[in-house]
């Protein structure tokens, strides 16, 4: 397929494609991430791309043939650009399992990657996202802003402080209408996507079902063993027993997750018959593979759209805490603020004990020193503190598990990928916590067909949320409606979020290392020198 695109340069360099010169290529694009502040584990990766790109290009056009390199910048978004003149050759086609990983993680470290051909020439372009600052700086900054606009119009006149909310409310709505109308499609091709993106059915039965039963059973585990150690704070709705009631809502609650149609739950927003769709629908195009290219190639490419998307919605989330800050203390709800404190606290407490048992049984079971352990795990559970983004550990987190650990690379390739789509075990810990704890303040009655619910709706909302900062936003109005907690919760629940993303991510990270570890242990996929050495 041809594209056009304007690609406006301000600096050009020749080079012919022999050997030499596809060492001096590779090393220009090296220096330009480097002088990007790209990590030198992740330009390591992008390197052996490009040069697996120009290999191609010279096997088909030979050594002689003339490449031009061009740097510039479009829409504020540097560029870098190899070109040739010729017939319409894609150097950037997969061929293996190795070059797909590859452009995964092109993708993952924010850079855009694609070829065209336009007026004679085949054009391969590397795009970076220019830098943002530090999000919890920004966020930190929208609260304290939120605080002191909030604290100063309190004190206005009733007549001001009414139109501060009638400027602030509908704002606010629109803001939850747009989560609501990309939350559907999200949910269900980042689903289909990451189902699809397990390649093949001889992977998906060898190593794909071990890793899936192991990811989705532990995350089923981890969020009952939230649900239990809350059970001290909560008053639990013993009355009777157990109902039959009870026990057919939990039932039929399992026999709605089959829609009746397929238009039906994107408009209701019933997330777990999405889900059921997405999947089936993933497990299909694995199992057709060539004969379903273009519906699998359409998918791909409603993911990047919709991810974009959700990055433009994330990019909000600072404004929408001033917002919602504002409101709440204008409005005189100050207060739910000021005891959220516990929410954080909880979270906090159960996250590190449960992260903590893993961590300690990993040390015992394969003889590795404790200290030893958590400085392999530091570099990613750090990145992953810091940013937010398990997309911005990708690099680090596949270097430091196949080199720190010892995981064989062909259990990290599927492994690291996979993982950071679904297993999210501190996500649904944030779930649990934020669903249990805003019941409790909102007065809604915790039974045990209550809690049966929250477990399996909870932890499959944590599968289903994209690994991005503020992906999980979209689930709470989902687990809300089947939890029976007030709409007006959402506030909250969201702002919250916004500063437990920050743990729920370092913590995803490092539950997702130790998981790969037992996995190529059971496969037979684990160097243990590598494991229990010192190097990290």
């Amino acid at each position: 397929m041809k594209h056009k695109t304007k690609v406006s340069s301000v600096k050009r360099s020749s080079y012919t494609l022999s050997a030499e010169n596809i060492d001096n290529i590779s090393e220009l694009l090296r220096q330009y991430l480097a002088d990007r502040g790209m990590e030198r584990k992740n330009i390591t990766g992008i390197r052996l791309v490009m040069e697996d790109i120009l290999l191609r290009w010279q096997a088909h056009c030979g050594e002689e043939t003339e490449l031009t390199i061009s740097e510039g910048s479009q829409w504020g978004r540097p560029f870098i650009a190899f070109s040739v003149a010729g017939d319409d050759f894609n150097p950037c086609e997969l061929s293996d399992e190795q070059d797909d990983f590859a452009l995964k993680l092109v993708a993952a470290l924010n850079l855009s990657f694609r070829y065209v051909y336009q007026k004679g020439r085949g054009v391969v372009c590397f795009s970076h996202a220019s830098a943002k600052p530090n999000p919890l700086r920004t966020i930190l900054f929208s609260v304290l802003l939120a605080v002191a606009a909030g604290l100063g119009a309190s004190h206005l006149p009733s007549s001001a402080v009414a139109f501060c909310l009638a400027v602030a409310t509908p704002v606010y709505n629109a803001f939850l209408h747009m989560l609501g109308c990309i939350a559907g499609p999200m949910i269900f091709l980042s689903v289909v996507y990451g189902v699809y993106s397990i390649g093949n059915i001889s992977t998906l039965g060898t190593i794909g079902l071990r890793m899936i039963r192991s990811f989705v059973g532990n995350i089923f585990l981890t969020t009952l063993l939230a649900g239990l150690l809350m059970l001290p704070l909560v008053n639990l709705n013993l009355a009777g027993g157990v109902q039959t009631e009870q026990l057919q809502s939990i039932y039929q609650m399992i026999l709605d997750i089959i829609p009746s149609n397929i238009v039906e739950p994107f408009m209701t927003g019933n997330s777990l018959q999405i889900i059921f769709m997405a999947v089936v629908l993933g497990v299909a195009l694995i199992v057709l593979q060539e004969s379903a290219s273009v519906p699998a190639e359409l998918c791909r490419q409603l993911n990047g759209i919709v991810g974009y998307l959700m990055k433009f919605i994330s990019d909000l989330v600072p404004g929408f805490v001033f917002l919602c800050l504002f409101k709440m203390i204008v409005s005189g709800a100050a207060m739910q603020i000021v005891s959220s404190w516990k929410i954080v606290l909880v979270f906090a407490a159960i996250t590190a004990l449960l992260l903590a048992e893993q961590v300690a049984s990993t040390s015992l079971r394969y003889h590795v020193s404790l200290g030893v352990l958590i400085k392999k795990m530091l570099p990613v559970f750090t990145i992953g503190l810091s940013t937010a983004s398990s997309s911005a550990a990708f690099g680090t987190n596949v270097y430091d598990c196949e080199e720190s650990f010892g995981i064989s690379r062909k259990l990290v390739q599927f492994g690291v990928p996979l993982g950071t789509i679904i297993y999210k075990p501190a996500g649904a810990v944030r779930f649990m916590v934020l669903g249990v704890m805003l019941a409790l303040q909102y007065d809604v009655s915790i039974s045990i067909a209550w809690m049966a619910t929250a477990v399996v709706v909870t932890a499959i909302l944590a599968m289903a949320a994209p690994p991005i900062p503020g992906g999980a936003l979209t689930c709470f109005s989902v687990l809300f409606m089947q939890l029976g907690i007030p709409e007006e919760a959402l506030v909250l629940a969201m702002t919250m979020n916004v500063f437990l993303d920050f743990l729920i991510t370092a913590g995803n990270l490092g539950a997702l290392q130790l998981s790969l570890v037992r996995n190529a242990d059971g496969l037979n996929m684990l160097n243990r020198d590598t494991l229990t050495g010192g190097k990290a």
